[in-house]
């Protein structure tokens, strides 16, 4: 097995965890600022993916996918400072 044999399917098991990730975090209601951390995540598979993948379509994918995880990354942490916004005003 080559080198770039191995660089491509480590580059397509990235995209399809990341692909398989970006859905499930579509469907999933987290825990208030959870989501953070696994858009961050999933933001960090998609750039493997994108750098290590050769194909120009997975590329232009994932680059679309980390814009739209990069805004659920944000959307995540403001979430998150209100939820403990929200309880320590409750806890007052």
């Amino acid at each position: 097995m080559g080198k770039n044999k191995i660089i491509r399917n480590v580059s397509i098991v990235c995209f399809c965890v990341a692909g398989a990730m970006f859905a499930l975090g579509m469907v999933i209601t987290f825990y208030p600022g959870a989501e953070k951390s696994f858009y961050i995540f999933l933001c960090l598979l998609l750039i493997v993916s994108m750098i290590l993948s050769p194909n120009k379509i997975i590329k232009i994918i994932s680059v679309i996918l980390l814009i739209i995880s990069v805004f659920g990354a944000y959307n995540g942490h403001k979430r998150g400072v209100e939820y403990r916004q929200f309880l320590e005003n409750r806890n007052k």
